[in-house]
Protein backbone atom coordinates (compact mmCIF):
# COMPACT_ATOMS: atom_id res chain seq x y z
CA UNK A 1 0.00 0.00 0.00
CA UNK A 2 1.19 3.24 -0.81
CA UNK A 3 2.49 5.37 1.77
CA UNK A 4 0.96 8.65 0.58
CA UNK A 5 2.27 11.65 3.48
CA UNK A 6 5.79 10.53 1.60
CA UNK A 7 4.21 11.76 -1.53
CA UNK A 8 4.69 15.35 -2.06
CA UNK A 9 1.79 16.96 -3.26
CA UNK A 10 2.81 19.85 -5.16
CA UNK A 11 6.18 19.74 -7.56
CA UNK A 12 8.70 22.24 -6.89
CA UNK A 13 7.68 24.12 -10.02
CA UNK A 14 4.45 24.36 -8.93
CA UNK A 15 5.17 26.02 -5.28
CA UNK A 16 7.15 28.19 -7.01
CA UNK A 17 4.22 29.58 -8.96
CA UNK A 18 2.02 29.34 -6.21
CA UNK A 19 4.50 31.38 -4.62
CA UNK A 20 4.30 34.33 -7.44
CA UNK A 21 0.44 33.97 -7.07
CA UNK A 22 -1.41 37.00 -5.74
CA UNK A 23 -2.41 34.62 -3.03
CA UNK A 24 0.68 34.67 -1.41
CA UNK A 25 1.37 38.56 -2.12
CA UNK A 26 -1.74 38.80 0.12
CA UNK A 27 -0.26 36.98 2.65
CA UNK A 28 0.95 38.90 5.85
CA UNK A 29 4.31 38.25 6.88
CA UNK A 30 5.88 40.43 10.18
CA UNK A 31 9.25 42.06 9.70
CA UNK A 32 11.81 41.12 12.05
CA UNK A 33 13.97 44.21 12.99
CA UNK A 34 17.93 43.32 12.58
CA UNK A 35 19.47 42.07 16.02
CA UNK A 36 22.85 43.59 16.58
CA UNK A 37 23.14 41.48 19.19
CA UNK A 38 22.54 38.29 17.28
CA UNK A 39 26.47 36.76 17.49
CA UNK A 40 26.93 37.71 21.13
CA UNK A 41 23.55 35.41 21.68
CA UNK A 42 24.24 32.34 19.53
CA UNK A 43 28.17 32.32 20.73
CA UNK A 44 26.76 32.83 24.52
CA UNK A 45 24.23 29.50 23.16
CA UNK A 46 27.36 27.77 22.17
CA UNK A 47 29.50 27.84 26.01
CA UNK A 48 27.65 24.75 27.49
CA UNK A 49 28.88 22.80 24.63
CA UNK A 50 32.45 24.54 24.27
CA UNK A 51 33.54 24.14 27.80
CA UNK A 52 34.17 20.76 28.75
CA UNK A 53 36.89 20.97 26.32
CA UNK A 54 38.17 24.44 28.34
CA UNK A 55 38.31 21.95 31.79
CA UNK A 56 40.58 19.57 29.33
CA UNK A 57 42.98 22.33 28.22
CA UNK A 58 43.53 23.53 31.84
CA UNK A 59 44.88 20.48 32.80
CA UNK A 60 46.72 19.99 29.68
CA UNK A 61 48.44 23.30 30.43
CA UNK A 62 49.34 22.69 33.91
CA UNK A 63 51.69 19.34 32.50
CA UNK A 64 53.35 21.74 29.54
CA UNK A 65 53.77 24.62 31.71
CA UNK A 66 55.14 22.73 34.08
CA UNK A 67 57.59 20.99 31.82
CA UNK A 68 58.72 24.29 30.07
CA UNK A 69 59.11 26.13 33.39
CA UNK A 70 60.81 23.70 35.84
CA UNK A 71 58.04 24.72 38.65
CA UNK A 72 55.13 23.64 39.44
CA UNK A 73 52.30 24.97 37.95
CA UNK A 74 48.09 25.34 39.22
CA UNK A 75 46.39 25.81 36.09
CA UNK A 76 42.63 26.71 36.75
CA UNK A 77 39.94 27.95 33.71
CA UNK A 78 37.65 30.67 34.40
CA UNK A 79 34.32 31.24 33.37
CA UNK A 80 34.62 32.26 29.02
CA UNK A 81 33.16 35.59 28.71
CA UNK A 82 31.59 37.21 25.51
CA UNK A 83 33.60 40.54 24.20
CA UNK A 84 34.17 43.26 21.55
CA UNK A 85 36.84 44.14 19.90
CA UNK A 86 37.33 46.75 22.09
CA UNK A 87 37.23 44.60 25.23
CA UNK A 88 39.91 42.62 23.84
CA UNK A 89 41.97 45.76 23.50
CA UNK A 90 41.66 46.01 26.87
CA UNK A 91 42.79 42.56 28.15
CA UNK A 92 45.62 42.94 25.59
CA UNK A 93 47.29 46.37 27.52
CA UNK A 94 48.28 43.60 29.90
CA UNK A 95 50.07 41.22 27.36
CA UNK A 96 53.48 40.65 27.50
CA UNK A 97 53.29 38.88 23.82
CA UNK A 98 50.33 38.12 21.65
CA UNK A 99 50.25 34.65 19.04
CA UNK A 100 48.25 35.28 16.54
CA UNK A 101 46.53 31.53 15.18
CA UNK A 102 45.54 31.12 12.29
CA UNK A 103 42.52 28.91 12.51
CA UNK A 104 40.59 26.23 10.27
CA UNK A 105 37.43 25.10 11.33
CA UNK A 106 36.50 21.66 9.54
CA UNK A 107 39.93 22.19 7.30
CA UNK A 108 38.76 25.63 5.82
CA UNK A 109 40.78 28.80 7.30
CA UNK A 110 37.86 31.04 9.15
CA UNK A 111 40.29 33.59 10.39
CA UNK A 112 42.94 34.35 13.42
CA UNK A 113 42.37 33.55 17.40
CA UNK A 114 45.01 35.05 20.01
CA UNK A 115 46.46 33.57 22.42
CA UNK A 116 47.13 36.04 24.67
CA UNK A 117 50.06 35.61 27.36
CA UNK A 118 50.46 38.08 30.14
CA UNK A 119 53.62 40.07 31.49
CA UNK A 120 54.60 38.30 34.51
CA UNK A 121 54.31 34.64 32.31
CA UNK A 122 56.13 36.08 29.91
CA UNK A 123 58.90 37.28 31.96
CA UNK A 124 59.07 33.85 33.02
CA UNK A 125 59.26 31.70 29.76
CA UNK A 126 62.05 34.46 28.86
CA UNK A 127 64.32 34.11 32.11
CA UNK A 128 63.70 30.14 31.38
CA UNK A 129 64.24 30.48 27.97
CA UNK A 130 67.24 32.63 28.27
CA UNK A 131 69.08 31.31 31.40
CA UNK A 132 67.59 33.59 33.95
CA UNK A 133 66.39 33.95 37.92
CA UNK A 134 63.31 31.09 37.38
CA UNK A 135 63.62 30.67 41.33
CA UNK A 136 62.93 34.95 42.15
CA UNK A 137 60.09 36.86 41.58
CA UNK A 138 60.50 38.11 38.22
CA UNK A 139 59.54 41.71 37.06
CA UNK A 140 56.84 41.80 34.71
CA UNK A 141 58.12 42.51 31.18
CA UNK A 142 57.74 46.36 30.50
CA UNK A 143 59.72 46.69 27.33
CA UNK A 144 58.46 45.14 23.45
CA UNK A 145 60.57 41.96 23.02
CA UNK A 146 63.39 41.55 20.76
CA UNK A 147 63.21 39.44 17.18
CA UNK A 148 65.34 37.06 19.04
CA UNK A 149 63.19 36.38 22.04
CA UNK A 150 60.29 36.38 19.61
CA UNK A 151 61.22 33.76 17.57
CA UNK A 152 62.44 31.56 20.73
CA UNK A 153 59.25 32.12 22.58
CA UNK A 154 57.31 31.16 19.23
CA UNK A 155 58.87 27.64 19.57
CA UNK A 156 58.38 27.39 23.08
CA UNK A 157 54.85 28.30 23.04
CA UNK A 158 54.08 25.70 20.40
CA UNK A 159 52.98 23.02 22.86
CA UNK A 160 50.69 25.43 24.53
CA UNK A 161 49.22 25.58 20.84
CA UNK A 162 49.16 21.75 20.43
CA UNK A 163 46.90 21.41 23.29
CA UNK A 164 44.39 24.06 21.98
CA UNK A 165 44.82 21.93 18.72
CA UNK A 166 44.03 18.21 20.86
CA UNK A 167 41.49 19.94 23.48
CA UNK A 168 39.18 22.38 22.33
CA UNK A 169 35.96 20.34 21.71
CA UNK A 170 33.83 19.34 19.38
CA UNK A 171 37.57 17.22 18.95
CA UNK A 172 38.81 17.34 15.62
CA UNK A 173 37.40 20.69 15.44
CA UNK A 174 39.63 23.05 15.30
CA UNK A 175 43.50 23.56 13.66
CA UNK A 176 45.41 26.44 15.15
CA UNK A 177 49.02 27.47 13.34
CA UNK A 178 50.95 30.20 14.68
CA UNK A 179 51.26 32.68 12.28
CA UNK A 180 52.77 35.37 14.13
CA UNK A 181 53.81 36.41 17.80
CA UNK A 182 53.20 40.29 18.49
CA UNK A 183 53.23 42.51 21.51
CA UNK A 184 50.21 45.03 19.98
CA UNK A 185 47.03 43.82 18.94
CA UNK A 186 46.50 45.93 16.41
CA UNK A 187 49.64 43.94 14.50
CA UNK A 188 46.90 40.90 14.38
CA UNK A 189 45.32 40.55 11.28
CA UNK A 190 41.11 41.22 11.61
CA UNK A 191 40.53 41.73 15.24
CA UNK A 192 38.96 45.23 14.32
CA UNK A 193 36.59 47.16 17.55
CA UNK A 194 33.74 46.12 16.32
CA UNK A 195 34.50 42.14 16.38
CA UNK A 196 32.76 40.10 18.82
CA UNK A 197 35.18 36.97 19.86
CA UNK A 198 34.67 34.56 23.39
CA UNK A 199 37.41 35.12 25.04
CA UNK A 200 38.52 32.20 27.71
CA UNK A 201 40.73 33.19 30.51
CA UNK A 202 42.76 31.00 32.13
CA UNK A 203 44.65 31.74 35.61
CA UNK A 204 47.86 29.77 37.23
CA UNK A 205 50.42 29.67 39.91
CA UNK A 206 53.75 29.19 39.45
CA UNK A 207 55.13 28.51 42.48
CA UNK A 208 53.75 31.60 44.68
CA UNK A 209 53.84 33.95 41.69
CA UNK A 210 50.35 34.46 39.65
CA UNK A 211 50.20 35.15 36.16
CA UNK A 212 47.79 33.96 33.20
CA UNK A 213 46.94 33.83 29.60
CA UNK A 214 43.76 33.44 27.48
CA UNK A 215 42.61 32.47 24.21
CA UNK A 216 40.14 34.50 22.07
CA UNK A 217 38.33 32.67 19.39
CA UNK A 218 36.30 35.59 17.10
CA UNK A 219 32.40 34.92 16.13
CA UNK A 220 33.89 34.15 12.31
CA UNK A 221 35.63 31.09 13.66
CA UNK A 222 32.90 29.65 15.79
CA UNK A 223 29.76 30.21 12.95
CA UNK A 224 30.36 27.06 11.77
CA UNK A 225 29.74 25.19 14.85
CA UNK A 226 25.95 26.97 15.12
CA UNK A 227 24.27 23.63 13.68
CA UNK A 228 26.22 21.04 15.07
CA UNK A 229 25.76 22.69 18.69
CA UNK A 230 21.89 22.98 18.74
CA UNK A 231 22.57 26.43 17.79
CA UNK A 232 19.83 28.00 14.61
CA UNK A 233 22.00 28.91 11.56
CA UNK A 234 20.67 31.33 8.76
CA UNK A 235 19.42 28.72 6.57
CA UNK A 236 17.51 27.20 8.87
CA UNK A 237 16.05 30.09 9.94
CA UNK A 238 15.08 30.47 5.95
CA UNK A 239 13.96 27.05 5.76
CA UNK A 240 11.76 27.29 8.52
CA UNK A 241 10.52 30.48 7.28
CA UNK A 242 9.77 29.12 4.09
CA UNK A 243 8.33 25.70 4.86
CA UNK A 244 5.61 27.97 7.24
CA UNK A 245 4.48 29.81 4.28
CA UNK A 246 4.00 26.97 2.32
CA UNK A 247 2.10 25.99 5.34
CA UNK A 248 -0.13 28.77 5.54
CA UNK A 249 -0.72 29.15 2.14
CA UNK A 250 -3.98 27.52 0.87
CA UNK A 251 -4.82 25.62 -2.40
CA UNK A 252 -7.86 24.46 -4.06
CA UNK A 253 -8.96 20.90 -3.84
CA UNK A 254 -11.47 19.52 -6.51
CA UNK A 255 -13.36 16.02 -7.44
CA UNK A 256 -14.71 16.12 -10.40
CA UNK A 257 -17.52 13.28 -9.94
CA UNK A 258 -18.18 13.22 -13.73
CA UNK A 259 -19.48 14.63 -16.41
CA UNK A 260 -21.99 14.68 -19.82
CA UNK A 261 -22.25 16.14 -23.24
CA UNK A 262 -25.95 17.59 -23.89
CA UNK A 263 -27.42 20.09 -26.63
CA UNK A 264 -28.05 23.26 -25.98
CA UNK A 265 -31.60 22.19 -27.13
CA UNK A 266 -31.53 19.90 -24.13
CA UNK A 267 -30.17 22.15 -21.72
CA UNK A 268 -33.13 24.86 -22.66
CA UNK A 269 -35.39 21.70 -21.42
CA UNK A 270 -33.86 21.15 -18.20
CA UNK A 271 -36.49 20.48 -15.54
CA UNK A 272 -36.23 20.17 -11.45
CA UNK A 273 -35.96 16.09 -10.89
CA UNK A 274 -33.94 15.81 -14.49
CA UNK A 275 -31.51 12.91 -14.23
CA UNK A 276 -28.21 13.67 -15.84
CA UNK A 277 -26.37 10.46 -17.13
CA UNK A 278 -22.60 11.30 -16.43
CA UNK A 279 -19.99 9.56 -18.28
CA UNK A 280 -18.38 7.20 -15.12
CA UNK A 281 -19.39 4.30 -13.52
CA UNK A 282 -20.00 4.47 -10.31
CA UNK A 283 -17.08 2.26 -9.38
CA UNK A 284 -14.74 4.16 -11.24
CA UNK A 285 -12.34 6.25 -9.47
CA UNK A 286 -12.52 9.91 -9.18
CA UNK A 287 -9.56 12.39 -10.53
CA UNK A 288 -8.50 14.99 -7.44
CA UNK A 289 -7.26 18.17 -8.26
CA UNK A 290 -4.75 20.61 -6.91
CA UNK A 291 -4.87 24.40 -8.05
CA UNK A 292 -6.71 22.40 -11.26
CA UNK A 293 -3.79 20.09 -11.83
CA UNK A 294 -4.92 16.30 -11.04
CA UNK A 295 -2.62 14.75 -8.44
CA UNK A 296 -4.55 11.85 -7.24
CA UNK A 297 -7.39 9.85 -8.32
CA UNK A 298 -10.19 8.15 -5.22
CA UNK A 299 -13.01 6.36 -4.77
CA UNK A 300 -16.71 8.44 -2.94
CA UNK A 301 -16.92 7.38 0.20
CA UNK A 302 -19.18 8.69 3.30
CA UNK A 303 -17.38 10.32 6.42
CA UNK A 304 -19.64 11.42 8.97
CA UNK A 305 -22.35 12.08 7.03
CA UNK A 306 -20.67 14.08 4.16
CA UNK A 307 -19.74 13.01 1.17
CA UNK A 308 -15.67 12.24 0.95
CA UNK A 309 -12.86 10.93 -1.27
CA UNK A 310 -11.01 7.95 -0.25
CA UNK A 311 -7.26 8.40 -2.04
CA UNK A 312 -6.61 5.24 -3.72
CA UNK A 313 -3.41 6.36 -5.86
CA UNK A 314 -0.99 9.29 -7.27
CA UNK A 315 -0.25 10.56 -10.75
CA UNK A 316 2.32 9.27 -12.39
Amino acid sequence: MTDFSRVPILSPTEVEELLESSDVARLQIQAESIDLLASDRYIQMMIPSLSVGYVRLAETLRKVLTSLLRVKAEVQDEKPEIMTGRGLMRVAQHAGCMLGLTTRVYGEVRGSSILCIDRRLTSALIDRLFGGDTEGDSKEIDRPLTPLERRVLQRALQPVVDALNETLEPRGTFEFETSCIECNLDLVTGFTPDVTVLHIPITMQLNDRLASMSIALPGSVLEPLRGMLGVPTEAAKSSAVMHDIVRRTPVDLEVELGRASIGLRKLSQLEVGQILKLERHPSEELPVKISGITKFHGLPVADGGALAIEITRTCD
